[in-house]
């Protein structure tokens, strides 16, 4: 029996809520409709299958998605993740550990799947491409892994990478600060206070000379 899965510590953008059912077509002046019910389309040719893949169903999708597009479309980037995923997964033996069940009795575990002979973390995959935020949460589920995730999104944002292509960090009295740092100065408040851009982790930093 089949099992649903979420992947554990990460969470991709949403697909948004599946469109609903259309009716069943209607024939029109020409029977297109009757036509292809017996197996040929208007012109007399044989109709594709039930669920073939055609150059017409495939616009059709496209239409269905665009339409879609809005507060119950799918996020960006969700379909290069859904993507991304299924050439790595779908149809394929893959490993789950499962790490922990949630209150609506939702599992969720870590996934590993085949690469080059060897497995490799679909997690990790996901995050290293930016194609996942980490949650905290589902972190607090795994038994190992989870700091290593962490840094992966931290890289990602910095780096820019899918999802934090537009991310602009945060500079806040909290954020830690190195002993030394390579930095450009972008403004020069009085003789004694400049702020410097901190090239590494890309925030501003007010730097008041020492007495």
């Amino acid at each position: 029996t089949p099992l649903t899965v979420a992947v554990a510590g990460v969470q991709c953008p949403s697909m948004g809520k599946r469109p609903a059912a259309t009716a069943a077509p209607t024939a029109d002046s020409n029977g297109t409709a009757a036509a292809e019910a017996n197996g040929t389309d208007a012109n007399g040719s044989a109709a594709p299958a039930s669920g073939a893949v055609t150059a017409a169903s495939i616009a059709a999708s496209g239409v269905a998605a665009a339409a879609q597009q809005g507060p119950g479309g799918a996020e960006p980037l969700a379909r290069e993740a859904k993507w991304f995923t299924e050439s790595r997964c779908l149809n394929r033996e893959v490993r789950v550990v499962l790490e922990g069940v949630d209150k609506y009795n939702n599992l969720f575990g870590s996934v590993f799947y085949p690469e080059e002979d060897k497995p490799a973390n679909l997690a990790e995959a996901l995050m290293q491409t930016g194609l996942a935020k980490a949650v905290e949460w589902s972190l607090n589920m795994m038994t190992n892994g989870a700091m290593r995730l962490r840094e992966m999104e931290r890289q990602a944002k910095q780096q820019k990478r899918g999802i934090w292509v537009n991310y602009v960090p945060q500079n806040t009295g909290q954020t830690k600060l190195s002993d030394s740092f390579l930095g450009k100065v972008v403004e020069v408040v009085s003789g004694d206070t400049l702020v410097i851009k901190d090239v590494n982790a890309g925030v501003e930093r007010r730097v008041s000379l020492s007495r």
